[in-house]
């Protein structure tokens, strides 16, 4: 009990740090954004390694229901009285017509979590990434599962499990980083200063659905006949979840996040041989 109460403090505290941290930046963040970087803390905490990009996308899709986004919005407003409640009347038909509203209420009532507090939205994602993980593990073991019925919004009326797929980032540095890719290359692993000269020094990125593998195949043979100010070091990531702050449009406050925790997204860490600037040509790239 004592280490999960240490992993619940561990995390609320990771939370009030990030939303901090973008306050003094200028940036706000929403409930809905609370909630989705609490439950991406609790499943590095939770789930394996190996199946935490597969629950995580699962659990992404399923806040996407009705049902789910307005139980827990109606949650975080009764102990979050002071936040503009854009959306009251909507979440009172889902008390009057939802029976899973009732359950929940007096749960959270019996909990003592001062109101407003962000503790509240950490323990929603702890719920949240719970149920996900043993459906998760159900529908893996073919285990049926029954369909609601008049609660037909709050849960997909069937789980199905989803084909893992690695998602994976590729860095364009100049070559005149060479420092940075060596000393990456010789750890394997970016650390949180690496992570801030990665953003800085990042030219061109693209994230795709496939392996690490899969991208050295592409760039195999490519070889540099002569050295040019214009050569490159690709600095190929593999992520234990995928992250749409690397996606291509992103605003540049999103993107500076996604790199400074790329220490806790990466799961493995290479980097190419200096290369001519032709070998990023059809990889997807885009400007940081």
């Amino acid at each position: 009990m004592a280490k999960f109460i240490q992993r619940f403090n561990t995390i609320s505290n990771q939370l009030n740090s990030k939303i901090q941290e973008r306050k003094l930046r200028g940036n706000g963040v929403n409930f809905s954004q609370r909630l989705q970087i609490a439950i991406s803390y609790w499943h590095e905490v939770i789930i394996p390694v190996e199946e935490q990009t597969v629950v995580y996308d699962q659990t992404s899709q399923w806040l996407q229901f009705n049902g789910i986004k307005d139980l827990a919005g109606y949650i975080y407003e009764e102990w979050n009285p002071d936040t503009n409640n854009l959306i009251m009347e909507g979440l009172k038909r889902m008390r009057i017509t939802n029976k899973f509203f009732e359950p929940v209420e007096t749960v959270f009532n019996k909990l003592n979590i001062p109101h407003g507090s962000n503790e509240i939205i950490v323990s929603i994602a702890l719920i949240i990434t719970s149920v996900a993980y043993s459906i998760y593990n159900l529908s893996k073991n073919d285990a049926p599962i029954n369909k609601p019925s008049k609660d037909e919004g709050l849960l997909p009326p069937t789980i199905k499990p989803l084909t893992i797929i690695k998602s994976s980032l590729i860095l364009v540095i100049s070559a005149a980083q060479k420092d940075l890719a060596n000393s990456i290359q010789r750890k394997t692993e970016v650390n949180y200063e690496d992570a801030e000269k990665l953003y800085q020094g990042t030219q061109y990125l693209s994230k795709r659905l496939e392996s690490l593998e899969d991208i050295k195949q592409k760039i195999k043979g490519i070889q540099l006949s002569e050295e040019s100010e214009y050569d490159v070091y690709l600095v190929m990531i593999e992520l234990k979840r995928d992250d749409q702050r690397f996606d291509k449009g992103v605003n540049q406050l999103d993107r500076y996040d996604a790199f400074r925790e790329l220490p806790d997204l990466a799961a493995r860490v290479e980097v190419s041989d200096r290369l001519p600037m032709e070998s990023y040509e059809n990889l997807g790239v885009y400007i940081r």
